[in-house]
This record gives structure tokens, C-alpha cells and sequence, in this order.
């Protein structure tokens, strides 16, 4: 625990606002072309698809810079399920209706085809030596894919497992920190060899999955099960849990009360402490990609009376919300540094309320909240 800041108001009330770590869910864009598969790229954006059986052709970009989202940022493509990244920035992508992998150019948007003739194509992941794996989930139904191929860096189109018997109806992929692929069939994970093939039963998830990815810090895979609109953690013994989700249902905030509905895609940010969620929604219309920062430092603001609540995230990139308020706040201000005034909101809160610091330089801001118990004050980090 990180003490930021004490401050004595009056001779009777003493104010202390402190740091703690939190998992927190928030919504980052909604648009209906959010579908499926996520891939956060070597710069920390991300990337989103538009989806196969419903007629995608685009791949989506939020720019974690800018705080913004294009829905049409790559429009190359066909029923994109998934995308992964080559090491030179190339983008592969599985284009489930026209049964293709493309690479593209996230610069220049070209998309140059690097197999054809698979059935379905689904998931898809990319080794460290540039080798990608795909799932076929099936192109006609009854959806019954059960093969996965293997390109090569050096373009060699291969199948490395056709298994009828055991596969069925393949989408997620990944590797462990092993070097095995996990994939998913029939609520069941299986551990295959990259080399030969050779295909082993691992853990009965007993849950669809969609999507999953590996989380190198803990030894875990993450996966989304749409059905059941939950996050999943299975860790390295193959045990399974319930990381996030319960009904079907839309809310942000702390994570044990998110809800999700459809969720699909799923990847972590570069320093694993953000897990990025594609969630296809009830409808064709409702696609939202959310996070879930597993480490959020929340401001609690306390006094000897008892009062608090919190603000989140902490260090913000602009928009930072109050929650939780157990007392009337009436106004709250935002100094810079320098003690200048530089924002001031004077509605009367009830529960909760957001401030906007995206136009703000980087730095330090000081925040004055002024509430039926007296003014708390405390501290804020613009990144």
C-alpha cells in the first residue's frame, strides 16, 4: 500500500488518501463491427474484427494513444475471425468466408493471401518464429472442422493435425510457455506438439470457449465462454475458474459485479496487465471492446468519520471516475501543479460522476472534493 497524501482540514477531521490495487472493467469503444478476435500490436494498440458468418469485411484499430477507435481501419479482408502479428509488424489474419490467411500491411492496408482451401478458418497463432497455426471451425454446416494447419515463415502450407474423431467445431488457440498449442474442442483443452502433431488430452473445461490467450507473468490462460458470458483462468495444473462474469448483462466497474454478454475476442497488453475483450453483444448492433486492468490504482479518500470512495484509474489517460460516494458531493475542483485552477464541476453528485483530463498536459493534478462531510483532497497522475 502507497500513501500519497495527508492532509489535516480542521482540528477535528483528518483526511488520508491512499492507493490500492483493484481490478477494474471499463468499455474503450462499442461499434457493431466489434465481433470477435483482438490482437494488441508491438505498440500497445488494438486491433479488432469484424467477424465471420455476418458479412465483415474490416479489421478495427483503437489507438491507445489518442484514446480513439477506427471501425475501418484495414477493409481488406473477409469474415475476419482472428488476428496475430508477425514480427515485423505484418498482420495475419483468418478470413472465415472465403476460407483464406491473409497478411496484411497495417500501413499501407494490402492484403496478400498466404493460404487457401481451409475449412473455416478461425483462430489463429503466431509463433515466435513467425510460424502460424490455424483452426478450422468448418465452412458449411454442420460446422464440423477438425484440422489444423501450420504455415511456415517461409510460406509452406501444411496439415499439422486432421482428426475427425476427436476435434470438432475449432476456434481457440495458443501457446503455453512450454511451447505445446492449446486448443479447444467440445469443452475440452488438448496439448499439441508444433513438430509432429501428436495430439494429447489435457483438461475438461466444461464450458464453450471462444477465444483464449496465454499470460506469461502467472502461467495462465485466459479464455473467453460466450455461452455462459464469463471470463475463464485456467492455470498451469489445469485447474478451472470463473475469472469475471456471471449472467448475461453490460457493467463496468469493479470486477466482481462486470458483467459481459457474448464475450469473444481476448488478448493482454504488452505488460500483461490489461486484458483487452471483444463482446459481440446480444445483437448484430451492440459490439463493445473493454478492458479489464488487473492492477488499478484506486484512490480511497477516508476520514475519521468514515467517508469514502473511489477514483479510478490512477494514473488516468483523461477520464477518471468517483464512485461509490457515501456522502452529497457538491463541487470538485482540479489543480495543476503550479496550483492553478484548472477545472471545476459544481453539480450536486449522488453516487458517482467522471472528470475529463484528455486535454490536460502530463503530470501531476491535485483534486478537491468538496462533500456534505467536508473537502478531501488528494492526487492524480496524468499519463
Amino acid at each position: 500500500m502507497k500513501r500519497n497524501i495527508s492532509l489535516k482540514i480542521s482540528l477535528t477531521i483528518f483526511l488520508i488518501s491512499v492507493s490500492i490495487n483493484a481490478q477494474i472493467t471499463e468499455t474503450l469503444a462499442s461499434h457493431p463491427t466489434i465481433r470477435d478476435g483482438v490482437h494488441v500490436d508491438d505498440n500497445g494498440d488494438i486491433y479488432t474484427t469484424s467477424g465471420g458468418f455476418v458479412g465483415g469485411v474490416t479489421l478495427g484499430k483503437y489507438d491507445v494513444g489518442s484514446e480513439t477507435f477506427d471501425p475501418s481501419f484495414i477493409s481488406s479482408v473477409s469474415g475476419p475471425i482472428e488476428v496475430g502479428e508477425k514480427q515485423d509488424g505484418t498482420l495475419v489474419v483468418t478470413n472465415f468466408d472465403n476460407n483464406t490467411v491473409s497478411e496484411v500491411d497495417p500501413i499501407t492496408g494490402v492484403s496478400t493471401l498466404i493460404a487457401s482451401g481451409l475449412d473455416g478458418p478461425a483462430g489463429l497463432v503466431v509463433d515466435d518464429n513467425d510460424a502460424v497455426y490455424v483452426t478450422n471451425f468448418g465452412s458449411q454446416a454442420p460446422f464440423s472442422g477438425h484440422q489444423i494447419h501450420k504455415i511456415s515463415s517461409n510460406g509452406d502450407v501444411t496439415i499439422l493435425v486432421d482428426d475427425a474423431v476427436t476435434l470438432n467445431m475449432l476456434q481457440a488457440i495458443t501457446i503455453n510457455n512450454e511451447g505445446d498449442l492449446i486448443i479447444h474442442s467440445e469443452q475440452k483443452l488438448y496439448k499439441v506438439d508444433p513438430v509432429t502433431g501428436d495430439l494429447t488430452f489435457w483438461v475438461s473445461v466444461g464450458k464453450s470457449i471462444g477465444n483464449m490467450t496465454f499470460r506469461e507473468e502467472d502461467n495462465c490462460i485466459y479464455a473467453t465462454s460466450p455461452q455462459n458470458h464469463q471470463i475463464l483462468k485456467i492455470d498451469e495444473n489445469g485447474t478451472v475458474s470463473i475469472f469475471a462474469g456471471s449472467v448475461a448483462g453490460y457493467q463496468d466497474g469493479d470486477l466482481a459485479n462486470a458483467l459481459f454478454r457474448n464475450p469473444l475476442g481476448i488478448d493482454f497488453s504488452l505488460d500483461e496487465n490489461t486484458i483487452y475483450i471483444a463482446e459481440a453483444g446480444y445483437t448484430t448492433s451492440s459490439g463493445r471492446l473493454r478492458q479489464i486492468v488487473l492492477d488499478a490504482n484506486l484512490s480511497i479518500v477516508e476520514n475519521e468519520t468514515a467517508s469514502n470512495f473511489m477514483v479510478y484509474p490512477n494514473p488516468t489517460k483523461g477520464i477518471v471516475t468517483f464512485s461509490n460516494f457515501k456522502e452529497v458531493v457538491s463541487s470538485i475542483e482540479v489543480y495543476d501543479i503550479s496550483g492553478r485552477l484548472v477545472a471545476k464541476y459544481d453539480s450536486i453528485f449522488d453516487n458517482s460522476t467522471q472528470i475529463d483530463l484528455s486535454d490536460r498536459t502530463l503530470g501531476l493534478y491535485l483534486v478537491k472534493v468538496f462533500s456534505s462531510m467536508g473537502l478531501q483532497t488528494f492526487k492524480i497522475i496524468k499519463k
